[in-house]
């Protein structure tokens, strides 16, 4: 089913995590790892909670163009695949369920710290690309979805790096996987 607990909305089934989410503009908001991408238009892993992603009109789903390329370039996705995920993803964007959401849509001051805290995420043992994902939903303050354990863990040792707890204490950062990821 979900990978957190559910709440039951008449006949839908909606991951509790829904509830945190922040709708500036009336919708929710969500950050993915390419990984989610991957899962639900690749490997079509349609889970409830990746359909609730994918298909639900109150959510939108927020990601850089970095996280579409890694998905669309996976080892695991033969090339003939290519165009038809990306134009599903083509088609959410459209609609407006998807919305690229990176370093181009920072204020000034997000991009500092985005750039800061991708530096001290990569010095504390997370990957480039995986830094670069979580500098993009903290310094947005928009919870992530991620699938990859990996980087969850690498995410949850950075976070007890004096250095990373110090910067995301002195900007008001979320500072906790709790508040990161929200499964």
């Amino acid at each position: 089913v979900f990978a957190d607990d559910v709440v039951i909305d008449g006949e839908k089934l909606i991951p509790a995590w829904f509830a945190k989410l922040p709708a500036p503009r009336g919708k929710k908001l969500l950050a993915i790892d390419n990984n989610v991408i991957s899962e639900y238009f690749i490997r079509k892993q349609e889970t409830p909670e990746l359909k609730f992603v994918f298909e639900d009109p109150s959510l939108q789903i927020q990601c850089s163009r970095q996280v579409i390329d890694e998905a669309l370039n996976h080892p695991g996705l033969p090339a003939v695949q290519r165009p038809n995920v990306w134009a599903s993803l083509t088609k959410l964007q459209g609609s407006g369920k998807l919305f690229l959401s990176g370093t181009s849509q920072m204020t000034p001051a997000q991009l500092a710290d985005y750039k800061e805290l991708m530096r001290l995420l990569q010095q504390a043992s997370v990957s480039m690309q995986d830094a670069a994902v979580a500098a993009d939903a903290i310094v947005k303050k928009i919870p992530l979805l991620s699938l990859d354990q990996k980087f969850k863990n690498a995410m949850t040792a950075a976070l007890q790096n004096p250095a990373v707890r110090t910067f995301l204490k002195n900007h008001t950062l979320p500072d906790s996987a709790a508040l990161i990821f929200v499964s």
